[in-house]
């Protein structure tokens, strides 16, 4: 069983693409090591976008209302995203990344999952 979730929000098909080049990323750099991935769906509710169900779970988002301008009320729309990801959340740690940060060093997920548990930390 995994000790970690991932959670990640995408909003658009880009976004959607490079969230999932993420995970194709992190799941080759630590082959052995077992990770949930959550990604909240902040795409449009007239144009939803659909990513890999085999990989992410999929969290419906909030959906920023046409009427307000792209980028203009993103942090506000993002947070909200992440409070409804977070109750989805049932393992002991959890990492939020954007979906462009891509962590590059082999076997990381490990690396910071023994950090915490040798420091006693949350």
């Amino acid at each position: 069983m995994s000790d970690l979730t991932i959670c990640s929000i995408y909003h658009t098909a880009m976004t959607k693409s490079i969230l999932e080049l993420n995970w194709e990323h992190t799941k080759k750099l630590n082959p052995d090591t077992e990770f949930k991935w959550l990604a909240c769906d902040n795409s449009p509710r007239s144009a939803p976008i659909k990513i890999d169900e085999k990989k992410f779970t999929v969290v419906p988002g909030v959906t920023v209302p046409d009427y307000v301008p792209r980028g203009s009320a993103s942090g506000y729309y993002m947070g909200l995203a992440l409070n409804e990801m977070i109750k989805k959340v049932d393992t002991r740690f959890m990492a939020i990344l954007d979906y462009d940060v891509f962590i590059s060093r082999p076997r990381w997920i490990g690396d910071v999952l023994g950090h915490m548990k040798k420091n006693n930390l949350s």
